[in-house]
């Protein structure tokens, strides 16, 4: 005995002590959420940032498609990523029924791509050549939808957005 307390019982008075704290941290939570709740305060949908990959890399990944599975091939993957990262970056909703040249144009009246908006331009009217008119393209016609795609990956990069596209 240390001067009248029983020294088994200290650890059980702090168990005690510990577990009404908990509860109370429990009913102070479930009553804040109830309150948020009735008030119908809205939740934001939070996007996760990835680091978009270097635009080398997904170049080189439609030039070894173009020699493996074909231009016709590489050239809708091309686009369909590049999309997908500017999708990303304006924060476009997915909505049924939207076309790729609706989805394009809004992209291109992004003020932060006006920049690159004849290379965006240059791009879909390949994708659109290639995936609808099922027609070839020529070897400098590849080439220059390569180079628009290293010039808006590359603007993408110097402007800071490689922390912000979900690719």
């Amino acid at each position: 005995m240390v001067r009248g307390i029983d020294c088994r019982l200290i650890p059980l008075v702090l168990q005690v002590i510990t577990g009404v704290a908990i509860l109370l941290g429990l009913v102070i939570a479930v009553e804040l959420g109830y309150l948020l709740y009735k008030r119908g305060m809205k939740r934001v949908p939070v996007r996760v940032p990835t680091i978009l990959p270097k635009a080398e890399e997904r170049i080189e990944e439609t030039v070894r498609l173009i020699r493996s599975v074909g231009t016709l091939q590489a050239v809708t993957h091309g686009y369909r990523e590049v999309k997908r990262a500017l999708v990303s970056l304006v924060g476009l909703e997915e909505k049924k029924g939207r076309t790729e040249r609706e989805v394009v144009q809004e992209i291109m009246a992004n003020p932060t791509l006006k920049s690159v908006q004849d290379e965006l331009e240059r791009i879909y009217r390949t994708y659109e050549r290639v995936r609808f008119g099922s027609q070839g393209i020529s070897r400098q016609e590849v080439e220059l939808f390569l180079g628009d795609l290293r010039e808006v990956y590359r603007n993408l990069v110097e402007k800071g957005y490689e922390e912000q596209v979900v690719g």
